[in-house]
């Protein structure tokens, strides 16, 4: 299962939160997913209207939203693990309370012909599927 949070400045009072909730993000300026429905998603999740929420700004990459956060733009509503928090890194990850998993799936045409790099990608797939005890793909 992936984890939804937020991505903030290691510098930032929420840093260290173990756990975001509704009321932290009020005021806050936030960075979501332009992936349909996120902000619907975002405003379920957290009780509050869409006016009570400061979205700044929507983002399709990932590494595009987390430069912004290094600058100070804003914090990031994101899944866990697609940025780097560890180390040196200037970012934390801080997940959503209540908490919010959700399952992601691969889909693929079963006969297309697969690039040299996308056949490289699916060896990988089945090898980490496998390792995990997760279901084995064809």
């Amino acid at each position: 299962m992936d984890v939804w949070g937020l991505l903030v400045r290691k510098d930032s009072p929420l840093a260290a939160k173990v756990a975001v909730t509704p009321e932290d993000i009020i005021g806050l300026p936030l960075l979501v997913s332009r992936q349909n429905q996120l902000e619907e998603f975002f405003v379920k999740w957290s009780g509050l209207t869409i006016d009570q929420l400061d979205i700044t700004a929507t983002y399709n990459l990932i590494f595009n939203a987390a430069l912004l956060v290094e600058e100070g733009f804003g914090n990031v509503l994101c899944l866990d693990k697609l940025v780097n928090t560890t180390g040196t890194s200037s970012l934390c990850f801080i997940p959503l309370k209540p908490r919010v998993e959700v399952h992601l799936d691969f889909a693929w045409k079963k006969y297309q012909t697969l690039t040299k790099p996308a056949e490289v990608f699916w060896e990988k797939m089945r090898e980490l599927c496998q390792r995990s005890g997760g279901v084995t793909l064809p």
